[in-house]
C-alpha cells in the first residue's frame, strides 16, 4: 500500500489531469490509501513529494487527511513546518483540512501551523497575503504562533492588523499601474 501511495502520489500534480488517470481520482486514491498505511510512512512520503519532488499540494492533502483520521496527528506538530514552504501554503492547508466540512482544528496542527510561521519574513506573508477562503490573519488568529522576539511579535500584528509592506515586486508596480518600461 505504501509503495502504491508513493507511485500515486510523485506521479501526480492533485486534481490535474495526467496521461494514466484523472486528478480527481488521482486524490480519490490518494485518500483511499493513505489510512491503510502507517502514519510515519505516510509522514515520509509527504516530506519526500514536499523536499524531493517539490511538489506543494498533495503533501498538504496527505498531511490534511492524516490530521483528519486522528492516527498519525502527533507528527503533524513536526511534519508541517517540514512540507509548508510558502506562506500561502498554511492557508491552503486549513482549506484542504476542511474539504470535507469544518471541524476544530487538533492540537498538534495548531502546533504545526505555528511552527510553520516561523519560516517567513515580512516580505514572504506580504506577498501570499490574499484574500482568500482561509485567510492568513484567520489562520494566525486560529493557531496563536508564540513571537520568538519583538520583530516576530510586530509581523504578526502586522498581518492581523494588515498593515504589511506591500512586497516590492514588478508585479505589483504593474497592479499599481506603472508603465512596464
Amino acid at each position: 500500500d505504501a509503495d502504491s501511495l508513493r507511485r500515486v502520489v510523485i506521479a501526480n500534480l492533485l486534481w490535474e489531469d495526467n496521461f494514466y488517470e484523472d486528478g480527481m481520482k488521482s486524490a480519490e486514491r490518494i485518500a483511499q490509501l493513505v489510512p491503510k498505511i502507517d502514519p510515519y510512512v505516510l509522514a515520509q512520503i509527504a516530506r519526500e513529494a514536499r523536499v524531493d519532488q517539490k511538489l506543494r499540494h498533495v503533501p498538504l492533502f496527505i498531511a490534511a487527511h492524516l490530521a483528519r483520521s486522528g492516527t498519525g496527528r502527533k507528527l503533524l506538530g513536526d511534519l508541517l513546518p517540514q512540507i509548508i514552504l510558502r506562506a500561502d501554503e498554511l492557508t491552503e492547508f486549513l482549506a484542504l483540512y476542511w474539504q470535507s466540512g469544518k471541524c476544530p482544528i487538533a492540537k498538534q496542527v495548531k502546533v504545526g501551523l505555528a511552527r510553520a510561521f516561523e519560516n517567513f519574513d515580512e516580505y514572504q506573508l506580504s506577498k501570499y497575503n490574499r484574500p482568500t477562503a482561509v485567510k492568513l490573519r484567520d489562520c494566525l488568529r486560529m493557531v496563536h504562533p508564540k513571537p520568538s522576539n519583538q520583530a516576530r511579535s510586530d509581523l504578526y500584528k502586522g498581518v492581523i492588523d494588515g498593515t504589511l509592506t506591500p512586497p516590492d515586486t514588478w508585479e505589483v508596480a504593474l497592479s499599481r499601474g506603472d508603465d512596464k518600461k
